[in-house]
Order: C-alpha cells, then structure tokens, then sequence
C-alpha cells in the first residue's frame, strides 16, 4: 500500500473517531495493526499529514492531531469523499474482474463447500444491521475461497474494505440490492449452474459500481 493510500486511511480514522484538535493518535505499532501496513509505511503516511500541518510529532510523547479545521472545511470534506470514494470504484472493478470466476468455480467444487456457501447466504440474509459487514463479507468469503488460486484470495482484504465502506456511505440502498443478489448467485451455486452464476456475481457487483459511479457524480458536482 501506497504512502498517500495510509494517509488517507489516518485522515479517515481521524474522522470515524472524531479525532480533536491536540487529541493524541495511537502509537505507530497500533497504527500499524490496524491499517495491516508495515510501521514504515504509517511513518510516511504520518510524514505526509505532517507537512500538510495537520499532524504534529512531540519527541517522546508521540504524535498529536493540530489541525482540525481542515476537517470542518467542507471543500476539504468533499475532496477526501470523492478520493474515497475513487478507491471504492477501482476495488469494485478489481472485483469484477475477480469474483465473477469464482462463482463459476464454486457450482464446480464439492458438496461441503457449497454447504458452506449456503451457510454464508442463510447467514448474510439476517436482518440484523449491527453485523451487516460481517456477514456481507462471509458470504463473499466462502465464494472467492473456492478458488483453486491462492493468488486470488489474497484479494480478500479489498472485499472486505469495500464491503464495509460501501455500506457506511449508503446502507440502506445498498443492503437491499445485496439481498436480492445474493439470493440469485447462491441459487446458481447450489443449482450447479455455472454460467448462471459467473453472471449473477458479474451483474451484482456491476451494480454497486454503478451506485458508486452515480455518488461520485452527485459529489462532484
């Protein structure tokens, strides 16, 4: 991951957990958990906020948010919403490219493999929101895991940032789109309809891009 790609992740931290001016940042070990990135890469991340004067480095004390009204400016909000939502739109075609063949291979492999699809599906078709992610994300887990390619399921962690930022910018049309989908690609999967399944994945996923084509539209208007 790009330097410029962790800070923007930071800057969105800063915003999830409504960070304030002299409020404290979590050491770089921690950052470096939590973003999944090497400790050299938050360091240059940091470097970057730093000279945008939003970060300040205290030696011994760690590192300190200075500047909040960048993050009250809303031309300042706007541009870091589209920049977000352009990574969203490139993970999605990434998906596109990907996941449509995984669907295909999941109507070829065995029975307790499809049970588990199945699993993911009845699991993912709950109502409850507070897990809405988790259960997005397994059902897309159990799919792309069928995969003989090792190489493809390390796309996994990009499913998951987009699942879980998708459903933060526009929840409720999103989660209904997803339901219906869901319903359409696992019945191809259990059907053993390969076709029918590569297509419903491909369509699915084409949908939420196009939502997030039209959102990054509205906003750059």
């Amino acid at each position: 991951m790009k330097s410029y790609e962790v800070s923007d992740q930071l800057m969105h931290y800063i915003i999830d957990h409504k960070l304030k001016e002299g409020d404290k940042l979590p050491n770089e070990y921690e950052l470096a958990d939590i973003f999944q990135v090497s400790r050299k890469a938050i360091r240059q991340a940091v470097s970057l906020l730093v000279d945008e004067s939003i970060l300040e480095i205290r030696r011994g004390k760690g590192t300190f948010l200075t500047d909040h009204s960048k993050f009250q400016d809303p031309t300042f909000r706007a541009a870091y919403h589209i920049a977000q939502l352009d990574r969203l739109i490139e993970a999605m075609e990434l998906r596109c490219l990907i996941e449509p063949s995984c669907a295909a291979c999941a109507t070829r492999s065995p029975q307790p493999m499809r049970e588990s699809i199945q699993e993911g599906f009845d699991l993912a078709d709950q109502e409850h929101e507070s897990d809405a992610y988790y259960r997005d994300f397994y059902f897309h887990q159990k799919i792309i895991e069928c995969s003989p390619n090792s190489l493809i399921r390390s796309i996994l962690p990009i499913v998951s940032y987009s699942i879980s930022h998708v459903m933060k910018l526009e929840p409720e049309i999103v989660r209904e789109q997803v339901r219906f989908d869901h319903q359409k690609i696992n019945e191809a999967i259990q059907n053993q309809n390969e076709e029918e399944a590569e297509q419903m994945m491909l369509s699915h996923l084409k949908k939420i891009h196009s939502i997030l084509i039209s959102m990054r539209k509205d906003r750059s208007i």
